[in-house]
């Protein structure tokens, strides 16, 4: 097992991902795709700020768990939900968080060094070639897309803009994170258990 080469390859994949993350979200619309700005955020913001003192998110409309053994009310609940309209809202009401403040910024990066680690780790016990390897990759990504992204779509009505806006931003910063990751990992003995690394070809 070859920590050395695991490590570098998911620094410099979170890298990759940190930059990719930063021009698909600033400088280009990706990361804004099916989001609007509401005409009137304050008349929005002003009723949930005099009920919810906590950090929380919730569907409307919505129903209590207990209601839910109630056959009536959840045909009630089921007949208004369908009638429309609905809502998924994150609300927090922590003062003094910066949009873009170090600590954001901070967190961020060390959420794709977790990702890019455990791709790596994965890479580490992957047999094939570079092309293999970069698929293997990017196949990653885009199951983290299916899982959470796909599903905010199906349960929670998330834009479908902003459902293909996250597979673009996946499908490319996986990419291209993993065609870096795939030349660093090459021949690499696996990380979780014993295996025997490839034998080396033509082209690498």
């Amino acid at each position: 097992m070859n920590m050395g080469r695991i490590l570098a390859a998911a620094i410099v994949g979170a890298v990759i991902l940190f930059i990719w993350g930063y021009v698909s979200n600033m400088l280009l619309p990706l990361g804004m795709m099916g989001v609007s700005t509401p005409s009137n955020q304050e008349a929005l913001m002003a009723p949930m700020a005099a009920d919810l003192t906590e950090r929380t998110m919730f569907i409307i409309p919505s129903i209590p768990p207990d209601d839910m053994k109630d056959e009536a009310k959840m045909k009630a609940w089921g007949e208004q939900y369908k009638a429309g309209p609905r809502a998924f809202v994150v609300y927090d009401p922590t003062p003094g968080v910066i949009a873009m403040g170090g600590k954001t910024l901070g967190l961020q990066f060390g959420a794709s060094l977790v990702a890019a680690l455990l791709a790596a780790l994965v890479l580490g016990c992957v047999k094939c070639g570079y092309a293999g390897r970069v698929g293997v990759v990017v196949a990653m990504g885009l199951f983290s897309w299916a899982s959470i992204n796909l599903s905010h779509w199906i349960w929670y009505r998330f834009p479908t803009e902003h459902l293909m806006g996250q597979l673009i931003m996946h499908g490319v910063g996986w990419l291209a994170s993993g065609l870096v990751m795939a030349a660093i990992m090459k021949h690499t003995c696996c990380a979780i258990g014993a295996c025997e690394a490839p034998a080396p070809t033509a082209a690498e």
